[in-house]
């Protein structure tokens, strides 16, 4: 997915301390919801990472309920990953996108994929390195039709566009938010609807530095680091402004997905 809007001078000309305040005062929020979806085996799914050797991308067209679908599917480190599933031959919107965490057992192949700690997926890696989808009991699929995900050979990352929620601070001129599908947390770019966002945060008038439950439609871009010395980062991009809640945590907000 192309992705054409530069960062804006007046963002790239703010100083970078006034950032690093604000990344560090939020630090806890991200620990938090990073390791709560998958704590219970977070040291086996820090081994399966190493043994996958990633960031790494698999792609495969499987049957549908109603026809064909094709998966790309990201798994990154840090146990999250990213999931789009284009429906062929269906009028737009056909493409559907999705981000949360994964999780491997020590003692198995099994990867499973979750959304907000809840099971959605599973696949079981096999010896060639592809990914073999099984059925919701978790055992391979026996309808004779392709059940496999194949590895690339390079990573190709998609830059996902969804509704999401995450906490959400502004401080210091420094938009952040912590995605509550996968813990990722991540500045959010002064463009495209974030007025809205922002002026719905200093409606609210929060104290300093808290964080309150956002939901927007938006995708995750690549944008200059404000330390110059740090590569790009993913960026989230508010496209559609929905909600704001005085929630400071991670519940079922209104309009979420």
């Amino acid at each position: 997915m192309p992705d054409e809007t530069p960062t804006s001078r007046r963002i790239a000309s703010r100083p970078s301390r006034w950032r690093r305040h604000a990344l560090r005062a939020l630090a806890p929020l991200s620990l938090m919801l990073a390791t709560a979806p998958v704590s219970a085996s977070s040291g086996a799914g820090a081994a399966g990472a190493d043994a996958l050797h990633l960031p790494a991308s698999w792609e495969g067209k499987l049957p549908g309920a109603d026809g064909t679908v094709h998966w790309h599917l990201d798994l990154l480190p840090e146990q999250r990953y990213r999931l789009r599933r284009t429906y062929e031959g269906k009028p737009a919107p056909n493409r559907f996108d999705e981000i949360g965490r994964w999780a491997r057992a020590g003692d198995s192949s099994r990867l499973d994929l979750y959304v907000a700690g809840e099971k959605r997926i599973q696949f079981l890696v096999e010896a060639d390195g592809s990914l073999r989808k099984l059925d919701t009991a978790g055992k391979p699929i026996t309808s004779g039709s392709n059940d496999r995900l194949e590895r690339l050979p390079q990573p190709e990352l998609i830059k996902p566009r969804l509704k999401t929620s995450g906490l959400f601070v502004y401080m210091a001129d420094a938009p952040v938010i912590t995605l509550c599908a996968d813990g990722s947390r991540m500045p959010v770019a002064m463009e495209g609807d974030f007025r809205a966002l922002q002026a719905a945060y200093q409606t609210a008038r929060p104290q300093l530095g808290k964080a309150l439950l956002a939901t927007v439609e938006g995708r995750i871009a690549t944008r200059p680091s404000m330390e110059e010395s740090l590569p790009p980062l993913d960026t989230l991009v508010v496209e559609r402004f929905i909600s704001l809640s005085p929630q400071a945590s991670c519940g079922r907000a209104p309009g979420s997905p």
